[in-house]
């Protein structure tokens, strides 16, 4: 056997190792992706956190621990923006404050790491479909924190409408309908934005990303990236599931009279109104 015919079989025996362990990676990664998707609850009364939530397009959710002694300390320097974001989508959110509970991005998944973008890393130990203990390293400080999760029950009931529309979104397109506005809402938009209300109001939510989950999660991560994400709770307004209410502030138990009417939903597009505002949604990934 020449050299070139040696030197072949171990090309072609290489690449068949490096592609057979690229697609056990990629099946051990997208297993582990359908296990983490879902709101884990840590009941640890030390912990900094009180939740960790994925999704199967790759973002996650992170809530500190409004009781724990740490965050209360930093809201009382500073009052937290979380507080002051409203749920509707169409109203300007609070920039007072950067002290937010809410870390929101995109996760990448490494063997038994998760990488959180501009956050943190999870370093798996276990998983189960209804347990996740793992460790989290925050990157600005380096503090180190051990959790055992337990995996919160799925709120919403589920349907094919349900699987569709709980995905992360994107807003590409507003328009405002003035002959619906009340005076009081005209009024609010010339105050915020001025005589072109109209126009600086529909652009600014473009590029703001809109998620829900079957765990009841509804979160807006605003386009203006000063403004700090929303996090609420949602649920379906009828049988039909085409109105979704909202909560106030993340109470379950504080519902909105109103919500949005999903007008058009797909595998790939969502249309929404609320109150005189349209929307134009379009999945991230």
């Amino acid at each position: 056997m020449n050299k070139k015919v040696k030197f072949f079989m171990a090309l072609m025996n290489f690449l068949i190792v490096v592609t057979l362990t690229s697609c056990n990676n990629a099946i051990e990664n997208e297993s582990l992706i359908v296990l983490m998707n879902a709101k884990w609850e840590i009941s640890d009364p030390n912990s900094d956190y009180s939740s960790f939530e994925f999704n199967r397009d790759g973002n996650f959710i992170v809530v500190e621990d409004r009781t724990n002694p740490t965050f209360r300390a930093g809201l009382s320097k500073e009052k937290s923006s979380f507080q002051q974001n409203s749920s509707r989508i169409g109203t300007r959110a609070s920039s007072d404050s950067k002290f937010s509970p809410v870390h929101f991005g995109d996760f990448q998944i490494n063997g038994n790491t998760i990488n959180l973008s501009d956050f943190g890393t999870i370093t798996v130990a276990s998983i189960t479909a209804d347990e996740f203990s793992f460790s989290f390293t925050i990157e600005s400080t380096g503090k180190i924190q051990t959790f055992t999760a337990n995996k919160v029950k799925e709120s919403i009931s589920a349907s094919k409408r349900t699987e569709i529309f709980c995905r992360t979104w994107i807003i590409h397109k507003v328009t405002i309908d003035e002959a619906t506005l009340s005076e009081t809402d005209k009024n609010w938009y010339v105050y915020q934005y001025g005589s072109e209300w109209k126009v600086e109001a529909e652009k600014e939510l473009i590029g703001s990303i809109v998620l829900f989950t079957k765990a009841g999660t509804y979160l807006v991560s605003y386009a203006d990236e000063e403004l700090s994400p929303g996090l609420f709770w949602w649920k379906w307004g009828n049988e039909e599931e085409s109105v979704i209410h909202f909560s106030e502030n993340n109470w379950q138990n504080n519902w909105t009279e109103y919500g949005f009417s999903a007008i058009e939903l797909s595998n790939t597009t969502l249309k929404m109104t609320d109150n005189g505002r349209y929307y134009e949604l379009k999945l991230t990934k």
